[in-house]
């Protein structure tokens, strides 16, 4: 779910896929979403996701107007070191 929800996989999928920009919000279909490439990686590697995604869902069942901003860019830093990005494409993704 963290990777999925990352700036990265909607940076990538909503400028290659034409489904994705055919309204005036950008979507994602399930054919898009299967053809995401997700790095395997080891339970003990899945934990930080595991844990701001856990943090995320209860403070938002707590309160649902609740600023999650932070820890969603703590997963989104982890998805970019995860897929190896440069700081260059960190700064085109975040641009983007």
């Amino acid at each position: 779910m963290a990777i999925i929800n990352s700036k990265l996989i909607s940076f990538i999928k909503t400028t290659s896929s034409a489904a994705a920009k055919k309204d005036d919000f950008t979507q994602l279909t399930l054919s898009d979403l299967r053809e995401l490439s997700i790095p395997k990686i080891s339970e003990e590697e899945q934990k930080p996701f595991i844990t701001l995604v856990d943090q995320i869902l209860a403070a938002k069942k707590a309160d649902p107007s609740i600023d999650t901003t932070a820890w969603e860019r703590e997963i989104d830093a982890l998805v970019y070191q995860l897929y190896g990005l440069t700081p260059d494409e960190i700064a085109i993704v975040e641009g983007g």
